[in-house]
C-alpha cells in the first residue's frame, strides 16, 4: 500500500509537471512567435541595409570611375605641361642663341662705328697733311725757280769771278766748286724727296679714297643688317605677344585643373573618412565577436552543467527502473503465494468443504487484491509510457545540444576565418594607406612644382620686359658655361620620361584593380559575418531560454527527443572519428599546412 501510495504521488507529481511543461510551451510558442517577429523586423532592417550598401558602392564605383577618368585626364595635361615645358625650354634656348648673335652684331656694329670714327679722325688728320704738303710744294716752286736765277747770276758772278781769281786761288775755287756741286746735290736730292712725298701722299690720297668707299659701302651693309634685325625683333615681338596668349590659356587651364584636382582631394579625403568608419565598425564587429566568443564559453560552461544535470536525472531514472523491477518481482511472489494456495486449495477440498465461510471470505479479499493488482498494472503501463516519453524528451534534449555545439563550432570555424580574412583586408587596408600617402606626397610635389613654374613664368614676364627694354639700348651679358645637349639625348631623356609615366599609370591601374577586387570579396565576407552574428545571437537566446528552464526544472519540448537521440548518436560517432583522426594527425600535419600555406599564397597571386 506504501508503494501505492507513492506511486499515486509520483503520478500526481508527473502530472503536475507534465501540466507545468504544457503552460511552459505554451510560453515558449509565444516567445518564438515574438522571436520570429524580431527576425523578420532584424530581416527588414538587413535587407534596407543590404540596399543602402549596395547604392554606396555603386556610388563608390562611380567615383572609382571619375577618379580614373580624372587621372586619365590628369595623364594627358601632365604629356601636355612636359611638352609645353620643353618647347619653353627650346624657344628660351634660341632666345638666348638670338640675343647672344644681337650682342655680337651690337658690338661688331659698335667697332665698325669707332672704327669709322677712327678712319675719319684720319682722313681728317690726312687731308690736312696734304693740305700742309701742298702749300709746301707750291711754296717749293717758286723757290726753285728763284734758286736757278742766283744759279744764272751765280754762274755770271763765277766766270767773272773765275777771271779774276783764276791765278789767285786754285784751291778755294775748288773748294768753292765742291761746296756748290755738293749743293746743287743736295738740293737735287731734295726735289727728289719732295717728288716721292708728293708721290706718296698720292697715293695715300687714293687709299683713303677707296677705304672712304669700302666704308661707305660697309656702312649700308650695317644699316641693311640694323634694318634686318629690326624686323626681326618685330617678328619674335609678335611671337612672343602669341605665346603670351597661349601662356594665359594654358594658365587658365592650369587653374580649371588645380580646382578639379582638389575637387578630387576633397572626395579622396571624404573615402578616407569612409574608410576610418569602416575601420570602426570592423574593430565593433570583432569587439562583438569576441563578446560572442566569451558566450559560446559561458554557454559551453551551462551546456557542462546540464550534461551533468542529466546524468543526475538519468541516475534518477535508473532508480525508478530498479524500483519498477522490485515491484515485478513483488508481484512474482504474490502470483507464486496464489499458486500455491491453489494447490493448498486442491489438496485440502475436504477441509475447504467444511470451512466454506472461510474460503468465501478469503475469495473477497482476493477479488480485492486482484482489482489492486490490476490497477496497480495499469498505473505502471502508465508510468511506463511517460518514462518513455521523458526518455524521448531526454534524447531530443541532447540532440538539441549537439546540434547547438555543432552551429557553435561551425560559427568559431566561420569566426576563425573572417578573422584571417580581415586580417589580410587589414594588411591591404595598410598597404592602400601608404599607397595613399605617397600620392599625397606626390601631388604636394606637383604643387610645389606648379608654384615653381608661376615663379618661372613670372621671371620669364619679367626677363621679357627686359629684353623689351634692351632693344632701344645695349645690355650686359653673361655668357652661360658649358655645351647645350644634343637633341638626341634630349629625345632619349624624352622617351625615357614618357616610358616611367606610362609604368606609373599602369601601376596606378593594377591598384585600383586591387582595391575593387579587394572590396568585391569583402562583401561576401561581410554578409557571412552579419549572418554569423545573427545566428550567434538566436543561439544566445536559444541557449539563454535552455538555461532558464533548466534552472526552472522544466523539461524541454517533446518534439525534441528525436534530435536529441541524433545528437548523442553524432556526438559518439564524432568521439570515434576523432580517436581514429587523431592516430592520421600526427603524419598528415605537416603536409595540411603546405597544402594551407599554397591556397594562401594562390589567390594573391590571381590577384
Amino acid at each position: 500500500m506504501k508503494k501505492m501510495e507513492s506511486l499515486n504521488l509520483e503520478l500526481s507529481e508527473t502530472k503536475h509537471q507534465m501540466s507545468s511543461v504544457n503552460e511552459r510551451n505554451q510560453s515558449l510558442e509565444v516567445m518564438r512567435g515574438e522571436a520570429m517577429q524580431e527576425v523578420e523586423r532584424l530581416r527588414a532592417q538587413i535587407e534596407a541595409h543590404q540596399k543602402e550598401n549596395r547604392r554606396l558602392m555603386k556610388e563608390q564605383e562611380i567615383c572609382r570611375e571619375e577618379s580614373a577618368e580624372i587621372m586619365g585626364s590628369r595623364g594627358i595635361l601632365e604629356m601636355k605641361l612636359q611638352n609645353l615645358m620643353t618647347d619653353r625650354k627650346q624657344l628660351y634656348n634660341s632666345r638666348s642663341v638670338q640675343l647672344r648673335k644681337k650682342n655680337r652684331q651690337m658690338e661688331a656694329l659698335k667697332r665698325m662705328e669707332h672704327a669709322v670714327a677712327m678712319a675719319t679722325e684720319q682722313l681728317v688728320c690726312t687731308q690736312s697733311a696734304y693740305k700742309e704738303i701742298q702749300a709746301q710744294v707750291l711754296d717749293a716752286v717758286p723757290e726753285r725757280e728763284a734758286s736757278a736765277q742766283q744759279r744764272r747770276k751765280l754762274e755770271k758772278e763765277l766766270d767773272a769771278l773765275k777771271a779774276s781769281f783764276e791765278k789767285e786761288a786754285t784751291a778755294a775755287e775748288e773748294t768753292q766748286n765742291k761746296h756748290q756741286s755738293g749743293m746743287i746735290q743736295e738740293l737735287q736730292r731734295e726735289s727728289n724727296h719732295l717728288r716721292e712725298e708728293l708721290h706718296h701722299l698720292r697715293c695715300l690720297r687714293q687709299i683713303k679714297a677707296e677705304e672712304r668707299g669700302n666704308k661707305h659701302h660697309e656702312w649700308l651693309k650695317a644699316q641693311q643688317l640694323s634694318e634686318r634685325i629690326q624686323q626681326e625683333l618685330s617678328e619674335k615681338e609678335l611671337i612672343i605677344m602669341d605665346h603670351n596668349e597661349l601662356n594665359e590659356v594654358l594658365q587658365r587651364r592650369i587653374s580649371q585643373f588645380s580646382k578639379l584636382c582638389d575637387k578630387f582631394m576633397k572626395e579622396k579625403n571624404k573615402y578616407v573618412r569612409l574608410k576610418q568608419i569602416a575601420s570602426q565598425t570592423h574593430s565593433e564587429l570583432t569587439e562583438q565577436l569576441n563578446i560572442l566568443g566569451n558566450e559560446m564559453e559561458i554557454q559551453r560552461s551551462i551546456a557542462e552543467s546540464k550534461d551533468r544535470l542529466l546524468t543526475k536525472a538519468r541516475m534518477k531514472i535508473s532508480s525508478s527502473s530498479k524500483m519498477r523491477e522490485r515491484l515485478r518481482n513483488e508481484i512474482s511472489k504474490l502470483t507464486w503465494k496464489q499458486h500455491q494456495i491453489s494447490q493448498q486449495y486442491e489438496d485440502n477440498k475436504q477441509e475447504l468443504m467444511n470451512i466454506t465461510q472461510k474460503i468465501e471470505f478469503q475469495e473477497g479479499i482476493l477479488l480485492g487484491v486482484k482489482e489492486s493488482h490490476e490497477n496497480a498494472t495499469h498505473r505502471r503501463k502508465f508510468l511506463g509510457i511517460r518514462l518513455l516519453e521523458q526518455d524521448k524528451v531526454l534524447s531530443n534534449y541532447y540532440e538539441q545540444t549537439k546540434n547547438l555545439e555543432a552551429a557553435i563550432t561551425n560559427g568559431n570555424m566561420a569566426t576563425e576565418t573572417i578573422e584571417k580574412d580581415m586580417r589580410e583586408l587589414q594588411m591591404e587596408i595598410n598597404e592602400e594607406k601608404r599607397l595613399i600617402d605617397l600620392k599625397t606626397r606626390e601631388v604636394s610635389l606637383k604643387r610645389k612644382l606648379e608654384e615653381e613654374i608661376i615663379v618661372l613664368q613670372i621671371e620669364l614676364s619679367a626677363a621679357r620686359e627686359d629684353t623689351l627694354k634692351s632693344v632701344n639700348h645695349t645690355l650686359e651679358y653673361r655668357e652661360l658655361k658649358g655645351e647645350d645637349p644634343p637633341a638626341s639625348e634630349l629625345v632619349k631623356k624624352m622617351e625615357q620620361l614618357e616610358v616611367n609615366l606610362a609604368e606609373r599609370e599602369s601601376q596606378l591601374q593594377e591598384k585600383e584593380l586591387l582595391v575593387e577586387q579587394v572590396t568585391r570579396l569583402s562583401k561576401p565576407l561581410e554578409e557571412q559575418a552579419e549572418s554569423c552574428r545573427l545566428d550567434g545571437l538566436s543561439v544566445a537566446k536559444k541557449m539563454a531560454g535552455c538555461q532558464g528552464e533548466d534552472a526552472e526544472g522544466i523539461p524541454p519540448y517533446l518534439d525534441l527527443e528525436e534530435e536529441w537521440r541524433r545528437m548523442f548518436r553524432d556526438r559518439k560517432r564524432r568521439q570515434r572519428e576523432k580517436e581514429e583522426k587523431k592516430k592520421d594527425t600526427k603524419f598528415a600535419a605537416p603536409c595540411i599546412s603546405r597544402k594551407q600555406s599554397v591556397a594562401s599564397r594562390s589567390p594573391r597571386r590571381c590577384v
